[in-house]
């Protein structure tokens, strides 16, 4: 069962009560000229979310980062849509797409490892957007449609290109979380405004598609 539900303007104004009635099960997506435009989700799952983010770190990489990739994805509906129709998938597009780049970033070494990460670590269930997933995570088909998601060339090289254009590639990132590790006023961050890195550092091809073993977090 996918763990969003698609609705578009006239359904909403047709079936309203029916509409609010699923968005106390499962998130309500609801579209204006086939893209997303506002969300339907449940008063706990609003407040679980409020609280979520008070753990989140402000300085973080992983926010800024996060904002650049949303409005990349925002920009790109159509490929996310015709993704979903190629890889046949059932959960939402960009909770996979967020989940593939820890997967990135955060080389786990094992799935069971990584899924206990995104169980467990509120900074990366924030950056997925799985607080807001209804526990898709949990979905049997979640490992088959992220590895689809991770094998689609147009997601590959969008994902590639809003990491590499944009803020920073997985070769240099364990130089940035130090970086956001440094006292404030210290002159340094790890961003600069808009999303780009502060130092230049030596670029290195980073290979994109199915996440491979790597180190533990």
């Amino acid at each position: 069962m996918s763990a969003t539900v698609n609705v578009g303007m006239l359904e909403l104004d047709r079936k309203l009560s029916k509409v609010l009635d699923c968005a106390r099960q499962q998130p309500v997506s609801v579209s204006r000229y086939g893209s997303p435009w506002v969300w339907v989700v449940s008063h706990e799952t609003w407040i679980g979310q409020i609280q979520l983010t008070r753990y989140v770190p402000p300085r973080h990489p992983l926010v800024a980062l996060r904002e650049h990739i949303d409005d990349t994805l925002r920009a790109h509906a159509a490929l996310l849509r015709q993704a979903s129709l190629d890889c046949g998938l059932t959960l939402d597009p960009a909770i996979l797409c967020r989940t593939h780049i820890l997967q990135l970033l955060y080389p786990a070494g094992s799935k069971p490892y990584f899924h206990e990460q995104i169980a467990y670590n509120l900074l990366f269930r924030w950056f997925a957007g799985l607080s807001e997933g209804g526990g898709c995570e949990c979905a049997p088909t979640f490992d088959d449609e992220l590895d689809a998601v991770a094998g689609h060339a147009g997601i590959a090289e969008l994902l590639r290109q809003a990491l590499d254009d944009g803020l920073l590639t997985p070769a240099n990132w364990a130089m940035r979380k130090r970086a956001a590790q440094r006292p404030a006023g210290t002159g340094r961050r790890p961003l600069a405004p808009g999303g780009r890195a502060v130092t230049e550092s030596r670029h290195v091809p980073v290979s994109f598609g199915r996440a491979s073993g790597g180190g533990r977090m």
